[in-house]
């Protein structure tokens, strides 16, 4: 605790004292010796008032001493944050002249001037000061100190000083350290430096005794602090121009391991050349600018990123920090710190919810305009007549579903056959096609054939399946249906007709209507609407054909119900899981690395997840951008 102040009496003092007691009428503090003799020691800007000794008090019910516990320096900064709470302070000055209290203690003068003890409150609460006097009586202090200042100048430039008094500081002294500023003072090690220290230099007693002074000086101001650090530079004095000592600090051991500031310097016949043919030259002095700025907190770092520490997050790196430090808005600071940190971004896996919100595709003006297309497989192994993969096409106005059964293998051109035979065929050609990045969608062919015939095509973005999500949806509907379906003999190819129809035949949330009414206007009938007992004649029932019935009717409804579930799924709003990012052209961003074949030298459970810095230079759309490198 730095107080300025020699000693603080405490418990053990008080213990051996019994008989000392604060005399709280008179300002005093009262010692009484075992040798019957009283001392009154006057507190903190009081003196002694002198009063007769009241008579004897009354016998009255004794009141209980005051509990005395000791604080730790946290609870202490609790405390001194509430209102209306005292403390007392503990000074020493002139205890000399009294005789001392103990004959077995003694007393050893090691200044000039003897200390002694007075005491006074602290409180919490400060009262509102008035506006009047204390602008007044600033001014006065003002005042009275700039003209300590300048009593020893010419009168003319007394006069002037004193008549642009209001550009100087309000005072000349410092309160305490420097306020937080952007620029803050680090030293930079080379990396593999060593620890230096070296023994003080010796120093005459008028100089012993101006550093014991400065010393006490800037451990007031908070200026340094007692310090275990294994670096040491010895100090001396240069004498200024006025006869005082100047304190400097011999860093030539440390600077044989601080990396070198390449900056250039201004050279000094171009300065002088700036300078001619001037009359009037200024310079600024600035008071003690080795003090002028912070040293860089490095506390946060070492509790950080040092590698026994392994870049914990925020919680645990304030809690590490707030054991040693404390300083104002020091939250703040640590979870400003931990979100900065570079390699944490880079390794960190990202805890928030995905970035883009979902952006639906235009709505095509009419029927079979615009498709959307993929594949399922392959389905291994494949069935009797050679199928594994299916292609699945769905109109996105209709919501109308085909499913092909196809060979895995088929090039573009065998996909052009089928897509002609299923649905140009009988819809026309489309306007647009959306798929994924497929081989057989991105070649050569399938691209220039849609030029010749005018067809937009539409591919997702790499890793991002939400363009194609009805193509994927109807996609991992057909999978649920026949699931369902297919048990032993696994020929789902034989029962996709069936899927198809039970499909297009179920209500979609969309439209409010079935994909077969959205494109056809009505309700194709199927076989299952001549199958109902009611429609049956009595003479055309028979055991096999009741069998057959029992089977189309347990598909169909088995059809339906994972529809319905299907598309309630899919009606689920899309944007609950997800967030709008906050990037802008300009902003440095780092680029997701899952998908990258980024440093092949590291094993892939140890890379990094991001990598960068890039900068967003061009947005492509709502939710894609193209980046470059912040260095170029």
């Amino acid at each position: 605790m730095e107080t300025g102040y020699d000693f603080i009496l405490g418990t053990p003092w008080s213990r051996r004292f019994r008989s000392t007691e604060a005399d709280w009428a008179t300002n005093t503090l009262v010692l009484k010796t075992k040798c019957g003799q009283t001392y009154r020691v006057p507190f903190i800007g009081t003196t002694v008032i002198p009063r007769p000794d009241p008579p004897p008090p009354e016998p009255s019910v004794p009141t209980p001493s005051p509990s005395i516990t000791v604080t730790s320096p946290r609870q202490f900064a609790h405390f001194i944050r509430q209102d209306n709470v005292t403390f007392f302070m503990m000074d020493v000055t002139d205890l000399l002249h009294y005789n001392p209290p103990c004959p077995h203690a003694e007393l050893i003068p090691l200044e000039p001037y003897p200390p002694s003890i007075s005491m006074a409150p602290i409180s919490t609460f400060v009262p509102p000061p008035s506006v009047e006097s204390t602008s007044s009586s600033r001014v006065d202090a003002d005042t009275e100190e700039l003209a300590r200042y300048t009593a020893d100048l010419e009168p003319a430039v007394r006069d002037l000083i004193r008549e642009y008094h209001d550009v100087f500081p309000a005072s000349f002294s410092y309160a305490g350290i420097p306020p937080m500023r952007d620029v803050e003072h680090s030293i930079q090690l080379v990396p593999d430096y060593r620890v230096h220290h070296q023994a003080p230099y010796k120093l005459s007693i008028p100089e012993a005794t101006e550093l014991k002074r400065q010393l006490e000086e800037l451990l007031r101001l908070g200026f340094i602090k007692p310090s275990n650090s294994p670096w040491g530079a010895p100090v001396l004095f240069a004498r200024k121009a006025d006869g005082t000592l100047r304190l400097c600090i011999d860093y030539r051991g440390l600077n044989r391991y601080t990396v070198k500031n390449i900056y250039p310097m201004p050279r000094f016949d171009e300065l002088f050349d700036r300078l001619a043919d001037n009359r009037f030259f200024m310079k600024i002095d600035l008071r003690s600018d080795y003090h002028q700025i912070r040293l860089r907190v490095r506390a946060v770092a070492e509790f950080h990123d040092q590698a026994a520490v392994g870049h914990i997050g925020f919680h645990k790196t304030l809690a590490r920090v707030s054991r040693l430090y404390v300083w104002p808005k020091r939250k703040d600071f640590v979870k400003n710190y931990v979100a900065e940190c570079p390699t944490c971004q880079e390794v960190n896996s990202a805890n928030h919810l995905p970035y883009g919100l979902l952006q639906p595709l235009p709505i095509p003006e009419g029927r079979w305009q615009s498709i959307s297309m993929d594949f399922i497989g392959p389905l291994r192994p494949p069935t009797p007549r050679g199928h594994d993969a299916l292609l699945v096409v769905v109109d996105r106005f209709t919501k109308r579903a085909r499913f092909v059964p196809c060979r895995y293998a088929i090039s573009a051109r065998d996909v052009a056959d089928i897509v002609f035979d299923r649905v140009v065929r009988d819809h026309g050609l489309p306007l647009s096609i959306i798929s994924d990045r497929d081989p057989r969608f991105t070649s050569r062919f399938w691209r220039r054939l849609h030029e010749v015939y005018g067809t937009q095509l539409r591919f997702s973005s790499s890793y991002h399946p939400q363009t194609d999500g009805q193509t994927e949806i109807a996609s991992r509907t057909l999978g649920d249906i026949l699931r369902k379906i297919v048990r032993d003999d696994q020929q789902w190819d034989l029962h996709l007709a069936h899927a198809e129809i039970a499909y297009n035949h179920a209500i979609s949330l969309a439209t409010g209507m079935s994909p077969y009414y959205c494109d056809l206007v009505y309700h194709p009938r199927v076989p299952s609407d001549f199958l109902r007992p009611s429609q049956l004649h009595p003479d055309m029932s028979c055991p096999a054909l009741d069998d057959w019935v029992a089977y189309m009717t347990s598909i169909m409804k088995t059809s339906h119900e994972h529809i319905a579930a299907s598309r309630t799924r899919m009606a689920a709003r899309a944007n609950r899981l997800r967030m709008d990012h906050p990037f802008k052209v300009g902003d440095d961003v780092l680029i997701d690395a899952r998908h990258l074949q980024l440093e092949a030298n590291t094993l892939r459970k140890f890379r990094r997840r991001f990598f960068g810095t890039c900068r967003i230079h061009q947005a492509v759309g709502s939710d894609t951008a193209s980046t470059r490198s912040a260095s170029v």
